[in-house]
C-alpha cells in the first residue's frame, strides 16, 4: 500500500494519493498513521535512489530512530518531520535535506504546512512547497535596548545550506548602518553549509528611539533558486521604572470569562486601543493559564517559569504571576474586560482563586490577582488581592513577575523564585520611563488681541524612526472661538527624524472695550507610544486693546490722540495734548528688535513704544517627549 509516487506531485490517480489533509477526514489513529508512513516511504525512496538500496535503507532507519529522540511528547506531524530533518543535520551535516524535503512536500508536509495540537485535526493546512537549492534555516533577527545601548542580543547567526548536488555561489546584503554581515559571500559545496553572522555595529548606539527595520537578502548567484530575505529589527526603546501603586482592585463581576484548561492560552483578543511594549505596538493579546498575558502566541502554555530576560519563549509578555497554575479548577475564574471610557480605557485580566497545580487537590483555593493595561499612559499595573502567603508556593515564592520585550531582548523584573515576595493588597506599576530633560517652555502667556496670531511650536525631545502623530486643540476660556480667535483642532504628523512643527492660531481683533480673555491650548496623543512632557495644556491671555481714552503708563501720546503703553490700544477717544512724547519713548509704525526670548530666536516687535512692546506672533513652545516609539 505504501507505493512511492514516481511523479513530482501526488494526484487522485496516484497508486496511493494520501496527503496531510487526509488526517482530518480519517480521524481513526491507525488510518492517520498511514499518511505518516507514506511520507516516510517517500523519504526512504529518495535516499535509496541516491545512496543505493542498502545504504539508503540503513540511513532512513537511523534518521527515523534519531528523530524520535528529538521529538517532543505527543508530536504533531510537522514536529515529527522537523525532528527527522534535524536528525540528518546532526548525523550527516544536512547532506540529505533537499531529498527529505522533496519527499515530505510531496505528501503535503512542505515548508508552509501547519498542524495544530496533536489532540485535534482542526485547522490542518497541507502545503507542497519545498525549499530551493539555497536554504536559509534561521528566522528574523531582532535586537533591543535603550538609547545608546547596550543591546541584546548583539548578533544572530543565519545558517545557509546548499540542498543541491553541485557547488553554489551566494552572497548576502543589507543596507542598514547598524548591521554588518560576516561572511557576506562565498561558495557552498554540495550539501554544505555556512553560518552568516549578522552583528550590530557601533552605529546602533546612535540610533534614534523607534523600531528600525531592514531586510537581509540571501542570493543564490547560480540560478536564484531559494533566494530569500530575512527581517532584521533594532528596537531602541525607553525602559520602565517599577514603582509601588495604590491598591485599587477592579471588580471582575460581569467581565468575560475565559475557559482555560491546564497549560493553555486563549485565542487572540482584539484590543480597542494600541498597546506598546518596549516600543513594539500590538493590537491583540492572549491570556495564559499560568498567570501571564502575551502579545505573541508562542510559548504561552509554558508552565516551567524562568528568569527574565530570556530569549526562549514566551516573550512579548506580561508576567503577573507566571507559575504552574491550574485554572481548570471548579472554583477558579479567568476573566477579561475593557473598562472606562476613551482615552482612559483599561484592559483588565483577572485570575481569581486560581490554585497552584501542587495545591489545588488539597485546598481548592488559589491566588487572586490582576494585570491592567492603561490606554492613557501606556503603564502596566499588577494587583494582588490574595497571595496565600502561608503556602510553600504562596506570595510568589516560585513565580516570575515582570514584563519582557519580544525575543527577550529587554525585561523589567519584580521577582523570580521568591527573590521578592508579594502581599495581600499590594500593587505594582511598571511605568514607562520618560525622556530626560522634557519640559514645557513658554515665551509669553499674554498676547495683544491685535497681534494677528499665536504661533505655537511643538517639539519632540527625540527623533523617531517612524511617523509620530499628536493632536493640538484649542478650547474656550473666557475668550470665545469665532469671536476672539479661530478654533484649531489639528493632527500634527512628525515625519521620521523630524523634531519640530509649528501651528498658527489666528486671532480676531474686535473693536469692543472688554476685559482680558483666555483660551486654552492642549496637546494630546492618541498613540500610547507617545507621551506629552510637562503640562500638556497652556492658558493664553488675550490682552484687550480697545479701551477708549486709556493712556499707557510708559507710553507716548501721538498727534492723532492714540496712546501707547503696556497693554495700550488705539482708540477713538484722543487725549488732550499736542502729541508730545514721554522721555525715551516713541510711537512708530515700524518696529524694534526685542531681547532674546529664550526660544533660540528674537522677535520683531510692533511699534508700541517702550514698555508696551508685545510680540507680533507670540511663540508658545509646547515641548513633548517621545516616551516610547511606535511599533
Amino acid at each position: 500500500p505504501y507505493q512511492i509516487e514516481p511523479g513530482a506531485a501526488v494526484s487522485a490517480t496516484s497508486g496511493n494519493p494520501l496527503t496531510l489533509a487526509d488526517i482530518a477526514a480519517n480521524t481513526e489513529v491507525h488510518r492517520q498513521g498511514e499518511v505518516w508512513c507514506q511520507a516516510l516511504w517517500e523519504a526512504r525512496g529518495e535516499l535509496v535512489a541516491y545512496h543505493g538500496a542498502t545504504a539508503g535503507n540503513d540511513l532512513m532507519l537511523r534518521l527515523v530512530t534519531d528523530g524520535m529522540k528529538l521529538t517532543p511528547a505527543d508530536p504533531t506531524f510537522v514536529q515529527a518531520r522537523d525532528a527527522i530533518l534535524q536528525a540528518d543535520i546532526a548525523r550527516s551535516g544536512g547532506a540529505n535535506l533537499g531529498r527529505l524535503w522533496r519527499a515530505f512536500a510531496k505528501r503535503g508536509l512542505g515548508v508552509s504546512a501547519q498542524t495544530p495540537s496533536s489532540t485535534t485535526t482542526a485547522d490542518v493546512v497541507e502545503a507542497f512547497d519545498a525549499p530551493g537549492r539555497l536554504l536559509v534555516a534561521s528566522d528574523e533577527f531582532i535586537a533591543g535596548g535603550e538609547p545608546g545601548g547596550p543591546f541584546a542580543p548583539t548578533s544572530r547567526g543565519f545558517v545557509l545550506r546548499n540542498l543541491g548536488d553541485a557547488p553554489l555561489a551566494w552572497h548576502a546584503q543589507e543596507d542598514a548602518p547598524w548591521l554588518h554581515l560576516d561572511p557576506a559571500s562565498g561558495t557552498l559545496a554540495a550539501g554544505g553549509s555556512v553560518t552568516v553572522v549578522a552583528e550590530l555595529t557601533a552605529a546602533a548606539a546612535t540610533a534614534a528611539v523607534g523600531v528600525h527595520q531592514t531586510s537581509i537578502a540571501f542570493i543564490n548567484d547560480v540560478d536564484g533558486d531559494g533566494s530569500t530575505t530575512r527581517a532584521a529589527r533594532l528596537a531602541v526603546a525607553l525602559g520602565y521604572d517599577l514603582v509601588d501603586e495604590p491598591f485599587a482592585w477592579v471588580d471582575p463581576s460581569g467581565h468575560g470569562a475565559i475557559a482555560l484548561g491546564d497549560d493553555e492560552a486563549s485565542d487572540a483578543i482584539a484590543l480597542p486601543f494600541p498597546v506598546a511594549l518596549y516600543g513594539i505596538g500590538y493590537d491583540h493579546l492572549h491570556v495564559g493559564s499560568n498567570g501571564l498575558l502575551g502579545f505573541v502566541r508562542d510559548g504561552l502554555e509554558q508552565w516551567n517559569n524562568g528568569d527574565l530576560p530570556d530569549p526562549a519563549t514566551p516573550n512579548a509578555a506580561i508576567y503577573a504571576w507566571w507559575d504552574d497554575l491550574y485554572p481548570a479548577h471548579a472554583q477558579a475564574l479567568v476573566a477579561f474586560a475593557i473598562v472606562d471610557a476613551a482615552p482612559h480605557r483599561r484592559a483588565v485580566a483577572t485570575w481569581r482563586d486560581v490554585p497552584h497545580v501542587e495545591d489545588y487537590a488539597r485546598s481548592g483555593r488559589g491566588f487572586t490577582f490582576q494585570a491592567i493595561l492603561h490606554e492613557d499612559s501606556g503603564d502596566i499595573v499588577m494587583q494582588y488581592l490574595g497571595v496565600r502567603s502561608q503556602l510553600a508556593v504562596g506570595a510568589g515564592r516560585s513565580a516570575t513577575i515582570g514584563i519582557e520585550m519580544e525575543h527577550g531582548a529587554l525585561a523589567k523584573r519584580y521577582a523570580f523564585a521568591g527573590s521578592a515576595l508579594l502581599a495581600d493588597g499590594q500593587a505594582l506599576r511598571f511605568r514607562r520611563r520618560a525622556s530626560t530633560g522634557a519640559s514645557l517652555s513658554v515665551s509669553l502667556t499674554s498676547v495683544g488681541e491685535g497681534s494677528g496670531a499665536i504661533a505655537v511650536g511643538v517639539r519632540l525631545a527625540a527623533a523617531s524612526a517612524t511617523a509620530v502623530d499628536v493632536r493640538l486643540t484649542t478650547s474656550d476660556g473666557t475668550a470665545v472661538a469665532g469671536l476672539d480667535y479661530t478654533a484649531v483642532d489639528q493632527v500634527l504628523t512628525f515625519a521620521p527624524g523630524e523634531t519640530a512643527l509649528n501651528v498658527t492660531i489666528p486671532l480676531i481683533d474686535d473693536a469692543l472695550a472688554e476685559t482680558d480673555e483666555t483660551l486654552r491650548v492642549t496637546l494630546t496623543s492618541s498613540d500610547v507610544a507617545v507621551g506629552v512632557g510637562g503640562p500638556g495644556e497652556i492658558d493664553v491671555t488675550l490682552v484687550d486693546d480697545d479701551a477708549a481714552g486709556t493712556t499707557g503708563g510708559a507710553g507716548s501720546t501721538g498727534t492723532s490722540g492714540t496712546t501707547s503703553g503696556s497693554g495700550t490700544t488705539s482708540g477713538s477717544g484722543s487725549t488732550s495734548g499736542s502729541g508730545s512724547t514721554t522721555a525715551g519713548s516713541t510711537s512708530t509704525s515700524g518696529g524694534t528688535t526685542g531681547a532674546d526670548d529664550g526660544l533660540g530666536g528674537r522677535h520683531h516687535y510692533l511699534g508700541c513704544g517702550g514698555g508696551g512692546a508685545v510680540p507680533a506672533a507670540t511663540a508658545l513652545l509646547l515641548l513633548i517627549f517621545l516616551r516610547r516609539p511606535r511599533g
